[in-house]
């Protein structure tokens, strides 16, 4: 960067050059222009104006080396006590020329090399970037129209092989017909490469419940019509020191990744990245949430890096909408604030040794809401979710997106997920009803906020039962040992037919019970005080699995002698079991007040 003089009186910083040529217009220099602005304006009206400022094209000399196109950089020699190298324009579109003049790097010596990028992009070596490069340089054009797939992996391909960690991208929509790749340069160490995408503004996030609207291209777009891979991906590099990591930190701000309805394509995956920092991003498939297409490709909006990362991955402000999977979830994850809308699963929780943390989510009308993947194991804690399904309403949903109705808010059917999660649910059109549905899950502790989880708590199991089609059967009780406000009558064990409440309260209350594999008709549990239900769940038979089925409720009132009974009903139309599996089979009876 070149040092503008400063005047300086009695000690006192007086007006600038570059402050007097704002004033005064002096070389072309406008009042809202930054003081490096003013340096490169008054090099190039030096250049113009003054001939014994600088040698012939080609020829070094004076303060600023000037050269023809950027390819007559070659093997030049930097003069002594040059500081500018200044370009007459572009030998091709993109090569970093375009009558620009460059601030050479402090102590930056000849014979200049050129990096030459696939024969098609150049840029004079030494040349500081302490701001990162911009894709237009490449040949980008921001006007929705220009495919720029070439020109910004040609940015992106550029900065990693000279260590340059900030690609920048102004207003506007970024057509690309392809993928955006970011690759290992080939040296081997992917902790050493560092990449930031950068937007001009943080985007609009569009997404709702109900109605129409149009989408928003206010920031930087990134429209992408790959058909296979993803819109922006980190790709895995067996040459790297910790394969298949290719980079050791990927970042994106301030950007909307679009693809299209019902995409083929991942919106970002970073699952090859050691690391992730995300920080106000919107990745949508260019339809209003209401209005997406139910997604039938395998296809995540994101992609975080997979396990045994490098134990980090920091997400802040994060909408996605219209993907199979709005995102996984691998260990180390710490997200706060988001919303995932319109996603078959909203979040996948993959294999973990580590722990994650989210944080204030908002989830609406994904059918499942919290997904285990089975075979894999995590521990994390969700706090402060909110949850909306989609209402019953004519405005709630219509056959083309009535595939958005929540069934599952939890499916963990192999009990994958540990930890705990808060959550507040309410149904479109009509607010909060109370509805919950967890499938599985045994082994995450799940709360209403606005309960009390240090209350007392009562633990029974339900013992196996034979149940004939068609006929709601009562369950038997066993009592674990902690049982605080509810007992049992003796007379009518060992497996007892009823607890009876022995503490007047508030009491929320959570059943879960197995049902044996078989894919016709519904599930039902019943939680019934004094022979009125307090807790109700019907779930559709799975095929080829066990059906896992939780009643829950927030929250009822119980006088002490209150009777407590459980009850299970299958219409498969043959006899049906519950499982014996003792961690699956509870109920759970918490005084809140």
């Amino acid at each position: 960067m070149v040092e503008v003089v400063k005047v300086v009186v009695s000690g006192a910083r007086g007006p600038s050059i570059a402050d007097i040529a704002r004033f005064t217009g002096a070389f072309g220099a406008l009042p809202s222009d930054s003081d490096a602005e003013v340096a490169r304006k008054y090099a190039d009206y030096s250049i113009e104006q003054n001939p014994n400022f600088k040698g012939a094209t080609g020829d070094p000399g004076g303060n600023v080396m000037a050269v023809g196109t950027v390819s007559d950089v070659q093997g030049l020699t930097v003069p002594t006590g040059a500081k500018l190298i200044a370009l007459a324009g572009n030998q091709a579109p993109g090569d970093g020329g375009a009558g620009k003049t460059f601030a050479l790097a402090p102590g930056a010596t000849g014979p200049l090399v050129l990096t030459d990028k696939a024969g098609k992009k150049f840029f004079p070596a030494g040349v500081r970037h302490d701001l990162g490069i911009w894709v237009d340089d490449f040949g980008a054009v921001p006007d929705g129209v220009t495919d720029c797939t070439a020109a910004i992996n040609d940015a992106i391909a550029f900065a990693l092989a000279n260590s340059i960690s900030c690609v920048r991208f102004r207003r506007g929509v970024y057509y690309c017909s392809g993928q955006i790749v970011i690759a290992n340069p080939g040296n081997g160490q992917a902790f050493l490469n560092i990449i930031e995408l950068v937007g001009a503004s943080c985007p609009a996030m569009i997404f709702g419940t109900v109605g129409t609207f149009p989408l928003s291209n206010v920031g930087t777009v990134i429209r992408s019509a790959a058909q296979s891979g993803s819109a922006i991906g980190v790709a895995g590099y067996s040459g790297s020191n910790f394969p298949p990591f290719a980079i050791g930190q990927v970042v994106f701000r301030n950007l909307t990744v679009r693809t299209y309805d019902n995409p083929r394509c991942h919106g970002i995956n970073a699952e090859n990245a050691c690391q992730l920092v995300i920080d106000n991003v919107n990745i949508d498939t260019g339809v209003y949430s209401v209005q997406a297409s139910k997604p039938t490709h395998n296809t995540w909006g994101l992609r975080t890096p997979a396990r045994y990362n490098g134990a980090l991955i920091k997400i802040n402000n994060l909408s996605v909408s219209g993907y199979f999977v709005g995102a996984d979830v691998n260990e180390h994850t710490n997200w706060s604030g988001g919303q995932l809308t319109a996603n078959q699963v909203a979040l996948e929780f993959k294999g973990a040794d580590h722990s994650s943390r989210l944080i204030g989510l908002a989830i609406q009308r994904c059918p499942t809401v919290v997904y285990g993947n089975p075979g894999q194991s995590h521990r994390t804690v969700m706090i402060g979710f909110t949850i909306e399904h989609a209402g019953d309403g004519p405005d709630q949903h219509t056959a083309q997106n009535a595939w958005q109705i929540t069934t599952k808010d939890v499916e963990d059917e192999a009990n994958a997920i540990s930890g705990e999660m808060s959550y507040t649910v309410v149904k479109g059109g009509v607010g909060d009803v109370g509805e919950f549905f967890k499938q599985g899950g045994a082994n995450l502790q799940t709360r209403r906020i606005g309960t009390n989880a240090s209350g007392s708590l009562s633990i029974f199991t339900t013992s196996a039962a034979s149940l004939p089609s068609g006929a709601l059967t009562k369950l038997s009780l066993i009592p674990t040992g902690e049982n605080a406000d509810f007992s049992v009558d003796a007379a009518e064990g060992p497996n007892f037919p009823a607890v009876y409440c022995t503490n007047a309260g508030t009491y929320s209350v959570s059943l879960q019970v197995p049902f044996q594999a078989n894919g016709t008709g519904v599930r039902q549990l019943v939680v019934r005080k004094n022979g009125a239900a307090v807790a109700v769940n019907n779930v559709s038979a799975l095929t080829g699995f066990d059906t896992y089925v939780m009643a829950e409720s927030a929250g009822f009132n119980a006088a002490a002698g209150d009777k407590i009974e459980v009850f299970a009903l299958q219409n498969s139309g043959a006899g049906l079991s519950t499982l014996p599996s003792a961690e699956s089979n509870s109920l759970f009876l918490r005084r809140v007040r």
